[in-house]
């Protein structure tokens, strides 16, 4: 029996050094699928980086972050890497007048998924400073009733019930998210991706004073005990250099 739990644990563990070595490789060569300069910043987050050495499985995505100026967004149409069906004239223009600060969408690399999430530069600042309550953010599909069914675990323990509002903006939904509630910060996936995160790129060195200030304002704003159950799942998984850094 030990022996057939061994055999189950070295493909488990092979099939993970496999399948992170493909992702590790194309993580390296993102730069030759578009110029990053076109952002502000360039981050890569969720089990990419916070995850457990060889926690990486044939299922497991890349995580994406991009910090983009709203005068910018359309740049980024020029390269192939980012033709998606997932987004349109639209949704840029929406994300060029500042009507949503985010929207995200899925492209392939090598069978391999990543989520690009891409968020409006003034905006990040904005928020890394705590100065901003809300998220808007161009609805490309139809998660909103899922949303809607969700509950969310508060920094101070609390559950509450999700609850997004959304309007009509021409061919796009914009869906407005609460980011604080009653003093709590709700435990939504952009905070953890920016909190744990890797700078793959920055355009002056704001990108990473940004992040240490959010980190900062964590720990200003909530107790050792608010931060550990914001990051449950994180911490979960975490290296022990990210434990310990937060």
């Amino acid at each position: 029996m030990n022996n057939s739990l061994d055999g189950r644990e070295m493909i488990k563990l092979i099939t993970a050094i496999i399948e992170t070595y493909k992702r590790n490789k194309i993580v390296k060569n993102l730069s030759s699928f578009f110029d990053f300069s076109v952002c502000e910043g360039v981050i890569l987050s969720g089990s990419m980086v916070y995850g457990k050495n060889y926690s990486i499985r044939k299922d497991s995505d890349i995580d994406l972050l991009l910090i983009v100026k709203a005068e910018n967004i359309f740049k980024i149409k020029k390269y192939p890497f980012f033709l998606s069906s997932y987004y349109d004239d639209h949704t840029l223009e929406l994300f060029n007048k500042k009507l949503a600060q985010t929207f995200w969408f899925d492209i392939f690399v090598d069978e391999v998924m990543i989520n690009v999430v891409v968020l409006e530069y003034e905006y990040f600042k904005e928020f890394c400073n705590f100065e901003k309550k809300h998220l808007l953010r161009a609805k490309l599909d139809d998660t909103l009733d899922i949303i809607k069914e969700r509950t969310l675990r508060l920094s101070d323990g609390r559950i509450i019930q999700d609850s997004p509002n959304q309007q009509k903006n021409g061919t796009n939904y914009i869906v407005n998210y609460d980011l604080y509630n009653e003093g709590a910060l709700i435990s939504r996936p952009i905070f953890s991706n920016i909190a744990i995160s890797r700078v793959l790129y920055s355009k002056t060195d704001i990108i990473p004073k940004l992040i240490k200030c959010f980190i900062g304002n964590l720990k200003k704003r909530f107790d050792e005990k608010g931060i550990v159950v914001f990051f449950d799942y994180i911490f979960s998984k975490s290296k022990p250099r990210y434990r310990e850094n937060l």
